[in-house]
């Protein structure tokens, strides 16, 4: 009898699953800003909230860790781990940064070639790869290394936005859009 009143409880024109998930979606949000947990875990407790409290089904929840996009995203983290770690990237610093004199002429060479790479490459590896780099770069010569850090940000977005791999939203939307359409577009073929 109870469970019958809460499945048609609405309030202000809302289900209490809906009220559950805001509140779910607003705890987390607030446990990420504060930084005392680890974004990773914080993500995995809420979605234990909400399957243990019956509004995703295990099903549903781990859907989303068997799409590919998602695997691509994660080997493509370990991919920029590994080249991190050989010291690639140092050698691409100096050929980037090489003797740059100015801000701008620094600017120039971080973003043109992040942003043609981005277009190819998923963009959130690229950052990850590149953040150490430009932050030792930004340090040696004394700037703020936000002051690379955005632009980096924004040339890796504009770069990746031009084709399916470039970013991971594109990549996480093409398969559900694939699946529930027939319809292709030059940037998810069919």
């Amino acid at each position: 009898m109870l469970e019958a009143f809460l499945a048609d409880l609405t309030l202000l024109g809302l289900h209490l699953d809906g009220w559950l998930v805001l509140g779910v979606v607003v705890f987390a949000t607030l446990l990420m800003a504060a930084e005392k947990l680890g974004p990773d875990l914080v993500m995995v407790g809420a979605l234990c909230v909400l399957v243990v409290a019956g509004v995703l089904t295990p099903r549903e929840a781990m859907a989303g860790f068997a799409e590919p996009a998602t695997v691509t995203v994660g080997v493509l983290f370990v991919v920029a781990r590994a080249v991190q770690e050989t010291g690639v990237l140092h050698q691409l610093g100096t050929f980037l940064f090489g003797r740059t004199r100015t801000h701008r002429s620094a600017l120039f060479r971080l973003v043109v070639p992040t942003a043609a790479l981005s277009a190819f490459l998923n963009n959130t590896p690229i950052v990850a790869m590149f953040v150490p780099m430009v932050t030792q770069f930004a340090r040696r010569i004394g700037q703020s290394p936000s002051r690379f850090l955005m632009p980096l940000s924004f040339a890796t977005m504009l770069g990746g936005t031009c084709t399916l791999i470039g970013t991971s939203t594109n990549l996480v939307v093409s398969g559900p859009m694939l699946k529930r359409s027939t319809a292709t577009t030059w940037w998810c073929p069919g």
